[in-house]
């Protein structure tokens, strides 16, 4: 909105002629037609009769009134004011939004980084034992199942165990009643953190806003 369309709005919400507005702000009548179609510019003083006699708040006149009408009333005091007021809150918001974006961008590639960094799987070692062996017996005391009696059939106590550290191809443990041999029968990849993965859609939702922050920044500049 043009400030000269802004006072004649004024002028008829108090319900004023242009003669009786005129001669309420002091001034000539064809002066104030010139003001209200913007072949003119107020003056400081001319600017503080019309607000006196139209009971103008300057702040919500700026905010009606465009860019173009603002630069016009740049001689005003008022009006000088509350643009530095405006752009200093405009700097301070632009920061704000350069920092979030930033915070923004960081945590994103954080998150994606994460996500590669993490390992999602890891080896295991698989080991197996095929009973106790008791105190005094041979560590081969179950090599020979082929020919095993019935009693050394009853012993069999087949356990396997898959874990991450590597023992070597064979080791011993005590247990209760005697001794387990563990033997390595393989290996395998398991599925560990898989929830890393999750990393990556907040990661490019985070890159995708503060490269969409920055991108607002610098239109605004």
């Amino acid at each position: 909105m043009k400030f000269g369309d802004y006072i004649r709005e004024r002028r008829a919400q108090l319900g004023l002629t242009q003669p009786e507005a005129a001669a309420k702000a002091g001034i000539e009548q064809s002066y104030l037609s010139k003001l209200e179609n913007g072949r003119s510019t107020p003056s400081a003083e001319v600017y503080a009769r019309l607000c006196e006699a139209y009971d103008i708040d300057s702040a919500a006149l700026y905010t009606a009134i465009d860019d173009e009408a603002i630069q016009e009333l740049m001689d005003i005091e008022q009006i000088r004011a509350l643009a530095a007021v405006k752009a200093s809150q405009s700097q301070a918001e632009t920061r704000m939004w350069r920092l979030a974006s930033v915070i923004a961008i960081g945590l994103g590639a954080g998150l994606l980084g994460a996500s590669q960094i993490i390992p999602t799987e890891e080896s295991r070692f698989v080991y197996q034992s095929t009973g106790v062996i008791e105190d005094g017996e041979s560590l081969n005391f179950f090599n020979d199942l082929d020919e095993a009696s019935p009693e050394l059939l009853e012993r069999i106590d087949e356990l396997t165990r898959s874990q991450t550290d590597y023992m070597g191809p064979h080791f011993l443990e005590d247990v209760e009643g005697g001794r387990r041999v563990w033997m390595m029968v393989g290996g395998e990849t398991v599925s560990v953190r898989g929830w890393a993965r999750w990393f990556v859609i907040p990661g490019l939702a985070f890159l995708f806003s503060g490269a969409a922050g920055l991108a607002t920044v610098w239109r605004r500049r």
